[in-house]
């Protein structure tokens, strides 16, 4: 029986000429221009999916993670683009892809990444090293835990003493992270870093020295699962309420003004979001982002869909796709803003100086750009709506 390949590629000459390379080798090939996920998941789901980068309707290989955690798909994963080699490799380690194929390679290297994706032969060696590294990073996190507990108990005599080593466990924990490509964990690292070193003289070894050991111990844990487990929306979300946890920690050290924006406690508000554009993919990775940190989220792709949308979800922020088919998200703006008085914020994959000129021409409340990740937009998004009046 055939092999079922999915090629997920804006280019068409590239979608055709991946085609023939594959099928004359006795490949079923599914083509697509974007993941939909009818094609991708159930009873037709592929046996590999080869995965562009740089595609105007998704968020470039932050899609890896979506396609595996919410749509649960198993088969292996891989990053197909015209980037240089050493980016490629750095970005499938990043996003956890199960390998790499360059463009320019051509088709012979092609068809022989394919073929021993799809076959049973794998590098033992090569396999064999990977997990024996992820291994040693675990038990090294699970080591830092109890290293950063027992200088907590030791910090009585020397607070600033026992930060200063915490830090540095800290810190290598964080680095490491980065060096295995598990970004979203070393950024979590990082801001306890930032935490631990702004505490100095303020340090309390039986209040924060307690709930840090406590961060610690959960930080080990999640660490483990990321480098060991297969990836799981459920790792990821324990990974975001540690997040959350902290910043409330981060946000009780800020100083205080009588007026630090305008509306004080809207940034930690969760906001009833409608999200307009034709990509479903696009929609649905948005969604679980926004849903994650508090805010509801609700889905149109359709102008119809839109409008019932907006009638009975009644949302607090609409964020708006530029080109769609049934009409332009700056056309849509101009009507709604001043009717509904709503924050309106512009997403899109043209370039952010051009994006600019047409939220400031459509009277839009900002503009996000799909070329970051889903998770860098969440986090833009409440940058934003900081300073706008709900």
């Amino acid at each position: 029986m055939s092999k079922r390949v999915a090629v997920i590629d804006d280019s068409e000459l590239s979608l055709a000429a991946t085609r023939g390379a594959l099928e004359a080798i006795g490949c079923d090939v599914v083509l697509m221009s974007e993941p939909r996920r009818e094609l991708l998941v159930g009873a037709g789901a592929p046996n590999l999916v080869l995965l562009d980068v740089n595609m105007p309707q998704s968020f470039g290989d932050d899609v890896v993670g979506f396609l595996r955690e919410a749509w649960g798909m198993s088969a292996p994963i891989v990053l197909f683009s015209g980037l240089p080699e050493l980016e490629l490799e750095r970005r499938a380690r990043q996003s956890r892809a199960d390998g790499y194929v360059c463009k320019d390679w051509g088709p012979e290297r092609l068809v022989a990444t394919v073929r021993r994706l799809l076959g049973t032969t794998k590098d033992p060696d090569r396999e064999s090293g990977v997990r024996a590294l992820y291994r040693e990073f675990a038990r090294r996190c699970e080591d830092r835990a109890q290293h950063i507990a027992s200088q907590v108990l030791d910090a009585s005599r020397d607070p600033t003493a026992a930060l200063r080593v915490i830090s540095l466990d800290i810190h290598d924990w964080q680095g490491e992270a980065k060096l295995l490509g598990l970004d979203k964990l070393a950024e979590v690292v990082e801001e306890v870093d930032r935490l631990v070193r702004s505490w100095g003289q303020r340090f309390s070894p039986s209040t924060q020295g307690t709930q840090l050991s406590a961060w610690a111990v959960r930080l080990a844990e999640v660490s483990r699962r990321l480098a060991l487990e297969p990836p799981s929306s459920a790792a990821s979300q324990e990974l975001q309420l540690l997040r959350q946890d902290i910043r409330v920690e981060v946000d009780s050290l800020a100083p205080r003004t009588q007026c630090a924006t305008p509306f004080p406690g809207v940034r930690n508000v969760g906001r009833r979001m409608l999200i307009f554009d034709d990509s479903p993919i696009v929609g649905e990775a948005l969604s679980l982002e926004l849903e994650a940190r508090g805010h509801q989220a609700a889905i149109a792709s359709g102008l119809d869909d839109f409008e019932l949308k907006l009638a009975e979800f009644k949302p607090e922020v609409i964020i708006l796709d530029i080109n769609m088919p049934e009409i332009r998200g700056d056309e849509l703006c101009r009507r709604l803003r001043w009717k509904l008085g709503l924050p309106i914020i512009f997403l899109s994959s043209l370039p952010e100086a051009e994006l600019a000129v047409l939220a400031g021409r459509a009277g839009a409340s900002g503009y996000l750009s799909k070329q970051r990740g889903a998770d860098e937009l969440v986090k833009y998004l409440d940058e934003l709506l900081k300073d706008v009046i709900f």
